[in-house]
């Protein structure tokens, strides 16, 4: 899915989505965005952005994710954020590898 590239905002969201790889739940979210405006767009590597507040953290933890944006929904009403590609799969997988290296060591 791809937004028309008219503004800012949606040129760097198609260029993130070519990044990343989102599940359907997370496309049917993206969606929605078409008819907002959106405010900012962040994205990390390292670390990820709590679900809650949307701060910053430097460290991949459980609930936090990759993708942040704030949007003022069609409605004009307070700013809303919607988080995308949670880092508890990176952070599964780095237990699992830490784990199976220590039993074949």
């Amino acid at each position: 899915m791809y937004f028309s590239d008219n503004n800012h905002f949606h040129k760097a969201l198609n260029q993130i989505l070519n990044r990343y790889s989102l599940t359907q739940t997370e496309l049917k979210k993206i969606n929605l965005l078409s008819n907002t405006q959106i405010i900012s767009i962040a994205f990390t590597e390292d670390g990820g952005f709590d679900k809650e507040s949307g701060e910053f953290c430097s460290e991949v933890l459980p609930d936090t994710y990759k993708l942040r944006i704030y949007y003022l929904p069609q409605d004009g009403e307070n700013k809303q954020m919607l988080v995308l590609v949670p880092n508890e799969y990176l952070f599964l997988d780095s237990k699992i590898n830490k784990h199976t290296s220590s039993v074949l060591e």
